[in-house]
């Protein structure tokens, strides 16, 4: 019986091994795809000077101080046709490696793809960058290369509505960012990151509702925020974390409507602080907790119908106080108690006509 059997399984294995040799016999006819042809190796010496381009005009023009080869420090290019960002046109900077400034704008229905990473690869004495109407709409990861010389970057008034994570990373040396006037609705975490020097960051007159916890972690050495301008309905503790040095915060025109105790205590060395033109009904009572530097602070054009007894004691330093435009009913005495020297100074500013 166990012979027969033995004979048995191997007849019923017979088939399958069958199927297996068919199958490896298919995959063997099949034609392995072809791979894309490389793509062939530049001659960049034969290439045109971007300063002085002939057949190349229809997609990018660019003026420069000089037009020789290497000789270039300022130049202004002008985009039509919509250039691809892998164009060749873009190596035509190579024979431009000495350019400081270089200004990239759309005209008419021309626009880019992406940021042009191929050009930047070329041109590492750049200093500063700005494109402007270029119709970008998103900002991808290391969109810049490893653009390290770069100390002032603008991107204000394009059509950007996402910057992907990582999207600065390896800018060491920006110290000015202005993403201001594109179409950005939430900053996420991990965008800005790697870029230690960066001191002023401009995101106003976008479309942002939402900055998630912990954006701006890595922005130990900012000194400038402005978000003014945007439809923020909130801010927390956890919206500026990680800015210690921050010295001027604008959230003004927006919509926020409450601010709650420790929003700010994040901001020990803030020095201004305007909030004006927002929705503000609420004013925690320690709500400015932790802005024991605070100079100057604006609630102009706002809801407020009372100010809580403690709201000024966290910051004894306010020689600037508006008020104005609010639904206040009294002011009373005890609550500015704790900036009232400073109110007896000749060098004090309040304002709180019609409030």
């Amino acid at each position: 019986m166990l012979k027969g059997k033995s004979t048995m399984s191997r007849l019923g294995a017979l088939p399958l091994a069958l199927l297996a040799l068919l199958l490896a016999h298919s995959t063997l006819a099949k034609k392995t795809p072809a791979s894309p042809p490389a793509e062939p190796p530049i001659d960049y010496e034969s290439l045109e000077n971007v300063c002085d381009l002939v057949d190349m005009v229809e997609t990018v023009f660019c003026y420069c101080d000089f037009l020789e080869r290497g000789e270039g420090e300022t130049a202004n290019c002008l985009v039509y046709n919509s250039p691809r960002a892998s164009d060749r046109v873009w190596d035509a900077f190579y024979h431009q490696p000495n350019l400081h400034r270089l200004t990239i704008s759309g005209r008419g229905q021309g626009g880019l793809d992406a940021v042009p990473t191929r050009a930047l690869g070329h041109l590492r004495q750049l200093w500063a960058l700005e494109m402007k109407n270029t119709g970008i709409t998103n900002v991808t990861e290391d969109a810049f290369g490893r653009s390290e010389s770069i100390s002032d970057l603008v991107l204000s008034g394009n059509g950007i509505t996402e910057l992907a994570r990582r999207s600065f990373r390896h800018l060491t040396n920006v110290t000015r960012l202005n993403l201001g006037e594109n179409q950005l609705r939430v900053i996420n975490r991990h965008v800005f990151v790697d870029m230690p020097r960066l001191r002023h960051l401009y995101l106003d007159r976008n479309s942002i509702t939402r900055v998630r916890s912990g954006a701006f972690v890595q922005l130990s050495e900012l000194r400038d925020l402005d978000l003014f301008g945007n439809e923020l309905r909130a801010v927390s503790r956890g919206t500026f974390k990680g800015l210690s040095q921050l010295r001027r915060l604008f959230l003004h025109r927006n919509q926020l409507e409450v601010i709650g105790d420790r929003t700010f205590a994040e901001l020990p060395r803030l020095t201004e602080l305007d909030l004006s033109e927002n929705r503000i009904q609420f004013l925690g009572g320690h709500g400015l907790e932790g802005l024991g530097n605070l100079v100057k602070l604006v609630l102009r054009d706002n809801r407020l119908t009372q100010l809580q007894p403690a709201t000024f004691s966290h910051t004894p330093g306010v020689f600037y106080l508006s008020l104005q435009q609010n639904r206040l009913q009294t002011l009373e005495q005890a609550t500015f108690r704790p900036i009232m020297d400073n109110m007896n100074n000749i060098t004090m500013y309040f304002y709180s006509a019609g409030f």
